[in-house]
């Protein structure tokens, strides 16, 4: 039986969990209002995280899912949530990259069984579905937002910039060639699918979003990172484009209370002119879901981010990262205090209008200061 969802209460805290395993990461935010927003999915040993957090919190529908970009860290299990949870409204990332391209390819030779391959594309199935039932999942841009009537916030695209979104374009054409009259898949591409390295390719159009809810800020950076170091790529892209005359939206990214830290912890996160404006005052607070094998977050992330992060939340212990944040000169906060939250790899962050936050964790997690 479908469980009715309840009309919207008004309350003055917004609650953030981050769920993050060993590869995979989602965020899933209950806003004022009670509506739920989720951000990507991840699985561990076959449990689909979100899925089973939205069941236990009770929540049996998804006001807004986003899908932030098409790697398998980010959109393992997205089709277990558009199915059991029909979100409202769905947004992806800006235009069909090839996993999308391949759907309408019959003919096109790939490498099927491999995972990338049957991810994307069982996901794509799934919001295809979606769209032909519903009308509401949309390839959203930088600029546009989702602000439910007197919800008293706001969502609002930032990333991919339109010079990403067209170099990601340009690098798709050299996937596919033409071979006896036939389009295949070029070799890198077929490496790509396989489990193998792309560049930044994925990334360079992944969604990054803020939610402003009263003087509070929530960023939520996907993979957003430093892309080409070009004017208009990546971070430096999107504060040039906030901070245009006509757009005067630079505030956005300015003392941001919390932030989800982009590709793990990696390099690609650490973008200086961009987190000088994050966290120019000693509220912000970092979050960051491990990635294995690789050592992620990674020993200089780690280091760094004690200039700008006041709080450090760390969902998961994969690749030693405790180990070597305590190495980076973090401290344990709380120290004996004991796990509260019923899923192991999971940090919730509670924010209230008046700045306070209060912090909670599962026994695979930890926070530190």
């Amino acid at each position: 039986m479908k469980i009715r969802k309840s009309k919207p209460v008004r309350r003055s805290t917004l609650t953030l969990y981050l769920l993050g395993p060993g590869i995979g990461e989602s965020i899933v935010a209950i806003m004022p209002d009670r509506r739920v927003i989720v951000v990507d999915s991840c699985e561990c040993d076959g449990d689909n995280l979100p899925a089973t957090l939205l069941t236990h919190l009770g929540i049996a529908q998804v006001d807004l899912l986003v899908v932030t970009h098409p790697d398998l860290d980010h959109i393992t299990g997205i089709t277990e949530l558009v199915t059991r949870f029909s979100p409202s409204r769905v947004w992806r990332y800006p235009f069909g990259l090839l996993r999308d391209m391949l759907q309408m390819m019959t003919r096109l030779e790939t490498p099927t069984g491999k995972q990338r391959y049957a991810e994307a594309l069982a996901a794509n199935d799934a919001l295809d579905i979606l769209l032909t039932k519903a009308g509401t999942v949309v390839r959203v841009h930088a600029g546009q937002t989702w602000a439910p009537t007197d919800a008293g916030y706001v969502t609002h695209v930032l990333a991919p910039t339109p010079y990403d979104v067209e170099r990601a374009a340009h690098q798709i054409r050299g996937l596919l060639e033409k071979r006896r009259g036939k389009l295949v898949l070029a070799e890198h591409a077929r490496g790509w699918f396989a489990g193998g390295p792309l560049g930044d390719l994925p990334n360079m159009v992944s969604l990054g979003l803020v939610i402003e809810w009263q003087q509070r800020k929530v960023l939520l950076a996907g993979d957003v990172g430093i892309g080409t170091g070009h004017a208009h790529s990546g971070w430096r892209g999107i504060l040039a484009a906030l901070d245009q005359p006509d757009e005067r939206r630079g505030h956005l990214v300015d003392n941001v209370d919390v932030v989800k830290i982009a590709h793990h912890g990696s390099s690609g996160a650490l973008v200086e002119d961009a987190w000088t404006r994050h966290a120019a005052s000693d509220k912000t607070i970092g979050v960051v879901a491990t990635f294995s094998p690789t050592p992620l977050p990674d020993n200089a992330a780690l280091r760094s981010f004690r200039r700008w992060v006041s709080r450090l939340g760390i969902a998961t212990d994969a690749g030693d990262a405790f180990d070597r944040a305590l190495a980076a000169g973090w401290v344990t906060a709380d120290p004996g205090a004991a796990a509260t939250l019923p899923m192991g790899p999971c940090l919730k962050i509670e924010l209230d209008a008046s700045g306070a936050s209060a912090f909670e964790r599962g026994g695979e997690a930890g926070w530190f200061k």
